[in-house]
């Protein structure tokens, strides 16, 4: 789509070439204007962000490790079962 608009733009240059370069030159200020917006909004959502309430981990807090995490083993395998029955035990 571009590239069939910037064909139409220079078609139409021929005849009216002034009026391209001051779209041209709108152009710019549009794209100037929006890296403006874009840098105020990323500016003001950094504050916002460090001002959110962070939730505590339970596992570095000390405050909060009233519950125990249950560590389960895999399950096991038929791969697995097969070796267990096949090694001697080495009691």
């Amino acid at each position: 789509i571009l590239i069939l608009a910037a064909f139409a733009a220079a078609t139409y240059a021929l005849t009216d070439a002034d009026l391209i370069v001051h779209g041209l030159a709108v152009a710019a200020y549009g794209l100037a204007a929006l890296l403006a917006i874009w840098l105020i909004h990323c500016l003001l959502s950094q504050k916002r962000i460090s001002g959110a309430a962070i939730t505590p981990n339970p596992l570095t807090d000390p405050q909060h490790q009233e519950t125990s995490l249950a560590i389960a083993s895999p399950p096991q395998t038929s791969d697995d079962a097969q070796a267990d029955k096949t090694e001697p035990n080495k009691n």
